[in-house]
């Protein structure tokens, strides 16, 4: 499946929220994957839709209405995938830049080159330096304020060619590593703990899930930046650069509820208005705001903001 958090999601998961991930970029989202379902929906009867031929074209594509449904329709009970052979040999690029905008001003022209990244992720200084101290690691590389992360499954040489369209942008030289090298594992453990330091740094956050063309990501980071200082609120991100999903993170430090419910009802507005002006998406996640307020006797409060 292509969605990042196998370690802790479910395959119905997956499905129901039709998941992306680390590797969209060369193999799509969860519906790309799924050949047929097996659903009860509310009249309590179970039924099929789609097949397990590779071609199955006729007739209403019912499966896709279910997949990222997030249950509404109906509780899904089988999965059938289609499932891709382990790549013979895979590589990391990690490309250090001066800044992260300048990272994120490089990723048009390395997909624009001919190949195609099965992972192409950004982070900047802020973020690893939470990971650095939350997790008494050190990173690979001590120079750059932005990096971009790729991962190359079943490439040729000359497709490492990619990386050098980079160059105009002012990147360093990039690390090029074998993905079962120590070193390649512990910068993707970095980028897979990046959620986990955030939330070790402060003591409630919320997350804002932005999906926008892969040009425009500069346009909402400076936003972002922006925003931290007009409203005096520390908002980290991260995210995958090859497909313009940002993870955007509201920190209450030491706010009050209240004034962090005021501040983030600031935050979320700007940010969903300048996902939709540039033709995205916003979703906001309230599940780890949930999680704080469940009590010590295991109820949960019931009241959920909503954007």
């Amino acid at each position: 499946m292509p969605a990042s958090a196998m370690h802790w999601a479910s395959i119905g998961g997956n499905v129901d929220t039709d998941a992306g991930g680390l590797k969209s970029v060369r193999y799509g989202v969860t519906r790309e994957h799924i050949r047929q379902l097996k659903v009860v929906l509310t009249d309590g009867k179970l039924y099929k839709f789609g097949a397990k031929a590779v071609k199955s074209s006729s007739g209403y594509s019912l499966k896709d209405l279910i997949i990222g449904s997030e249950g509404t329709l109906g509780v899904v009970t089988e999965v059938t995938m289609w499932l891709y052979p382990t790549p013979r040999k895979s590589i990391n690029a990690l490309i250090p830049f001066p800044t992260l905008n300048d990272a994120i001003k490089s990723v048009p022209a390395i997909l624009a080159s001919g190949v195609v990244p099965t992972t192409v992720e950004f982070m900047g200084r802020k973020v690893i330096d939470l990971w650095e101290k939350y997790y008494n690691e050190k990173f690979s590389v001590d120079t750059g304020d932005g990096f971009i992360l790729l991962r190359f499954d079943a490439f040729t040489d000359g497709e490492l060619q990619a990386v050098a369209t980079t160059k105009q942008f002012k990147s360093a030289t990039p690390i090029v590593l074998d993905a079962n090298s120590e070193e390649a594992k512990t910068i993707w453990k970095c980028r897979e703990d990046l959620l986990l330091a955030i939330q070790k740094s402060t003591p409630k956050m919320n997350e804002v899930d932005i999906c926008v063309p892969i040009n425009h990501i500069p346009d909402v980071l400076d936003r972002v930046d922006e925003l931290e200082k007009e409203i005096g609120m520390r908002i980290p991100n991260f995210g995958h650069a090859g497909d313009g999903n940002l993870h955007i993170y509201l920190c209450s430090d030491n706010m009050s509820d209240e004034e962090y419910k005021e501040k983030s009802d600031k935050v979320i507005t700007e940010l969903y208005k300048i996902a939709k002006a540039l033709d995205g998406t916003c979703l906001v996640n309230m599940v780890l705001v949930m999680l704080e307020k469940i009590g010590s006797n295991g109820t949960m409060v019931k009241t959920i903001l909503t954007y």
